[in-house]
């Protein structure tokens, strides 16, 4: 995004209908790269392109008995929501 873009009238800071398409459109894009049941820290790092200490902060908290469940990566890199 361009600085207007970002933090012009209508850009996500000043503009609820516009953050919310851009959240919703950050959420479609994550459902359509993370495809698979269950993730290693690893994969998703590789996978987003995420630094080590980003996905461990991001993830620490989730179950990695099988991996991380696609649907709690999902919420959690969403600011833990869901976007419909």
């Amino acid at each position: 995004l361009t600085s207007e873009e970002h933090r012009g009238i209508n850009g996500p800071h000043q503009n609820k209908k516009t953050d919310l398409k851009y959240k919703r459109e950050m959420q479609a894009q994550l459902e359509n790269i993370l495809t698979q049941k269950y993730y290693t820290i690893e994969e998703l790092i590789e996978i987003l392109g995420l630094k080590p200490h980003q996905a461990y902060k991001a993830f620490k908290k989730l179950s990695t008995v099988k991996g991380i469940k696609r649907e709690d990566a999902i919420f959690r890199l969403m600011g833990n929501s869901f976007y419909l």
